[in-house]
């Protein structure tokens, strides 16, 4: 009779610990919005086509993003998820896609990694300097994250993300001067946002 009582006590909090990552289990959209700064650093700055070099100025550019994501998450074990996101900025034309390893901390919070790979086309530009630029960008980026239920299928997050482009060429236009150069652009933004789990 105690082995009974022991074994359905071990049911029921096994249940209940397993309860709270499903919880988080299922397809989700959410949008999102904050601040983003994207800093490129132009070196071997040369004017098109010739061995001329040119010097090279900073460039940040801030901006207020529009993120919308569209995920998956899974259960694997009684507070871990595994999922995955795939986001869209209009604002910034970029796409990324990512890993999203979390962690149940509670039955309506959640913190989680995200890892995964950003492509961004852009355009950006100085008045003062006159210069305007253009460059494809792709690259792999880090954030973390935490999600709190509102509903059973609401919730609100705040994110911080990291992206380390890779070393591109860009082609950029100052008074008129064709320029060639190298840059590896990075980014970050803090986000929050509301999502609709299904």
């Amino acid at each position: 009779m105690l082995n009974l009582v022991a074994g359905l006590a071990a049911s029921f909090i096994s249940a209940q610990a397993l309860s709270q990552s499903l919880n988080f289990e299922g397809f989700s959209a959410q949008i999102s919005t904050g601040y983003q700064e994207l800093l490129i650093q132009p070196r071997d700055v040369r004017v098109h086509n010739t061995n001329f070099e040119v010097n090279g100025t900073d460039t940040r550019t801030g901006t207020v993003p529009l993120v919308l994501g569209l995920g998956y998450t899974a259960s694997i074990g009684s507070s871990s998820t595994l999922g995955g996101q795939l986001d869209y900025d209009p604002v910034a034309n970029r796409v990324s896609i990512s890993m999203v390893p979390g962690y149940a901390f509670t039955d309506s919070t959640q913190g989680y990694v995200k890892l995964g790979w950003s492509y961004q086309s852009t355009t950006f530009g100085q008045g003062a300097s006159g210069l305007t630029a253009s460059a494809t960008l792709n690259g792999p980026f880090g954030g973390l994250g935490a999600r709190v239920l509102i509903t059973q299928n609401f919730y609100g997050f705040a994110e911080l993300n990291y992206i380390q482009y890779l070393s591109t060429s860009v082609s950029a236009q100052r008074n008129a001067v064709a320029l060639d150069a190298h840059a590896s652009p990075r980014l970050y933004n803090v986000l929050v946002g509301l999502g609709y789990k299904f």
